[in-house]
């Protein structure tokens, strides 16, 4: 996924078997904007495994989510399409392209994962482009 529009972090390490990677669309509106973050697991193999995926997309979704759970289909290094999804909580007015939204869409990604992190300073902050 890459457009001069997308910014993301590296791959962070969570746990010595687990990664994540924020990303966001810096649309030139509020409805060209959005907000990803994904969780994955690392395998034997060093590859990556979609544990959870959160999408903010303000123009035609609040918050959500998508898990493999009881899913057959074999995800290893891809995203999950036809993943169950779930609605989450989704703040009033937040907006992708804004620093402390971000933030906050980080901190519910990390808690809803079970990611603890030292304070609320420590979330990853997103290049601005």
């Amino acid at each position: 996924m890459g457009s001069a529009r997308i910014m993301s972090t590296d791959l962070l390490a969570v746990s010595n078997t687990h990664r994540v990677v924020l990303m966001w669309r810096d649309g030139e509106t509020l409805q060209d904007s959005a907000f990803m973050a994904w969780l994955f697991c690392v395998l034997e193999n060093q590859s990556l495994y979609p544990l959870f995926e959160l999408h903010f997309h303000p123009s035609h979704k609040g918050v959500h989510c998508k898990m493999p759970c009881k899913t057959a289909p074999d995800y290893t290094n891809r995203q999950l399409p036809g993943a169950p999804e779930l609605e989450l909580l989704t703040i009033d007015g937040l907006d992708p392209r804004v620093d402390v939204d971000r933030q906050k869409l980080t901190l519910q990604f990390c808690k809803v994962c079970g990611i603890t992190l030292a304070s609320e300073k420590d979330t990853w902050t997103l290049p601005l482009a």
